[in-house]
């Protein structure tokens, strides 16, 4: 099992990979199936060791962020883009719209939004019509 970093951006994705290599952290990197890099690095890492890279990937999405809205370019794609997989194997970009997601990313990770989208998507493809109590 690995963690998972995505980007879209290669100055911001080697930025991060300087960073890792800096802490000694070994990692992988590969196309996303539909857009951008992954960077994975290896699970089990020290408490602290984990903490720092989560705070540098938080930091350089952030920053990227930032760059993004101060761009006149950018006014017409201010969305978030969440990358899952459905349940017959295909990959899906679920857009969100961008102060939808900064607003979302204020109070969740990165990973909750990504199991909140996963799990809404899920419920999609098989809705249940029972009652809320009961599991899908």
């Amino acid at each position: 099992m690995s963690n998972e970093y995505l980007f879209f951006d290669t100055a911001v994705r080697d930025r991060f990979l300087r960073f890792l290599a800096e802490l000694g952290v070994a990692s992988d990197v590969r196309s996303d199936e539909i857009e951008g890099f992954v960077v994975e690095t290896p699970d089990g890492l020290a408490d602290e060791r984990q903490e720092a890279i989560e705070q540098e990937y938080d930091r350089l999405l952030d920053a990227q962020r930032e760059a993004v809205d101060a761009s006149d370019e950018s006014r017409g794609h201010d969305r978030m883009g969440v990358a899952i997989t459905l349940s017959d194997g295909s990959p899906c970009l679920v857009r969100i719209p961008g102060a939808l997601g900064r607003r979302l990313c204020s109070v969740l990770t990165l990973e909750e939004v990504h199991d909140l989208v996963a799990t809404i998507a899920r419920c999609v493809e098989h809705p249940s019509t029972g009652p809320l109590c009961r599991d899908p």
